[in-house]
C-alpha cells in the first residue's frame, strides 16, 4: 500500500504544470551555451574579414549615377524622383553593355545634352523654374567615378545608383523608395534600410545593403566613402 502511494504521489508531482525537470534544464543550457558560442564565432569571423572585404570593395571600379535636389523640401524631393524616373530609362540603354567605368562614362558623355533637356523639361512640367546641369564627377586619380544630374541649387539629398558594375535597373527603382516620414519621426534618422535579422551584427547589415546599388541618400558613405561624392549632402529623410 505504502508503495502504492509513493508512486501515485511521484506521478502526481511529475504531472504538476509549470515544473521543468533537471534534464530539460541542462538541455535549455546546453543550447544556449551552443548558441552563445556561435554569435561569437560570427562576430569574431565578421570582425577579421571585414577588412578584407572593404579592400576588396576598394579594388572594384565603380561608375555613379546622380540626381541632386534643389533642396530637401518635399516638392523638391518629388521633383528629383520624376526626373530620376525620366532619364533613368535613358541612362541605362546608354550605358548597357558597358565593360569598364571609363565607358560608360564615354556612352554617356556624348548624351549630357539630352539628359539636361530631358531634365528641364520635367523641372518646367512640375512648374519650377530650376536650372539643371549635367556634370561630371572625377576620383582622386582624375577617373570619371559619376555623372550627376543638379537640379536648381543641388542642396537637397540625392539618389544615386551603380550604373558600372550594372546595379541598377530602372523597374527596381520605385521599390527600394521609403514610405513617406510620419510628422512625429526625428529628422535626423534619416533613410534607413537595414536586414533586420542581422541588426544585431555591428555595421554588417548597412555593408551589405550597399549591394542593392542604388539608394536615396548617401546611407553607405561611412564604408564607402571613396565611392561617393565628396561634397554630397546628406539631408533629413524626405520621402
Amino acid at each position: 500500500m505504502d508503495g502504492r502511494m509513493d508512486r501515485k504521489t511521484h506521478d502526481w508531482r511529475k504531472a504538476v504544470p509549470g515544473k521543468i525537470g533537471l534534464g530539460a534544464l541542462v538541455g535549455r543550457a546546453r543550447l544556449a551555451a551552443v548558441l552563445a558560442v556561435l554569435i561569437m564565432l560570427v562576430l569574431l569571423g565578421w570582425r577579421l574579414l571585414r577588412p578584407h572585404v572593404l579592400h576588396a570593395y576598394d579594388t572594384v571600379p565603380v561608375f555613379r549615377l546622380h540626381v541632386v535636389a534643389h533642396s530637401d523640401a518635399p516638392a523638391d524631393q518629388e521633383m528629383k524622383l520624376a526626373v530620376r524616373d525620366s532619364v533613368l530609362p535613358m541612362v541605362l540603354s546608354l550605358v548597357d553593355g558597358a565593360q569598364s567605368p571609363a565607358d560608360a562614362y564615354m556612352r554617356l558623355a556624348s548624351a549630357h545634352r539630352p539628359l539636361e533637356e530631358t531634365a528641364r523639361a520635367v523641372v518646367r512640367s512640375l512648374g519650377a523654374d530650376y536650372p539643371v546641369a549635367v556634370e561630371t564627377e572625377l576620383d582622386p586619380a582624375g577617373e570619371p567615378a559619376a555623372v550627376r544630374i543638379v537640379i536648381g541649387a543641388g542642396r537637397g539629398a540625392n539618389w544615386f545608383c551603380v550604373l558600372f558594375p550594372p546595379l541598377c535597373f530602372a523597374d527596381a527603382a520605385q521599390a527600394i523608395e521609403p514610405a513617406p516620414a510620419s510628422p512625429a519621426a526625428p529628422a535626423s534618422d534619416g533613410v534607413q534600410l537595414a536586414l533586420r535579422w542581422l541588426d544585431w551584427l555591428p555595421g554588417l547589415s548597412s555593408l551589405l545593403v550597399g549591394g542593392v546599388g542604388q539608394m536615396d541618400q548617401d546611407d553607405v558613405h561611412t564604408y564607402f566613402a571613396h565611392a561617393l561624392p565628396g561634397n554630397s549632402h546628406v539631408g533629413p529623410a524626405a520621402e
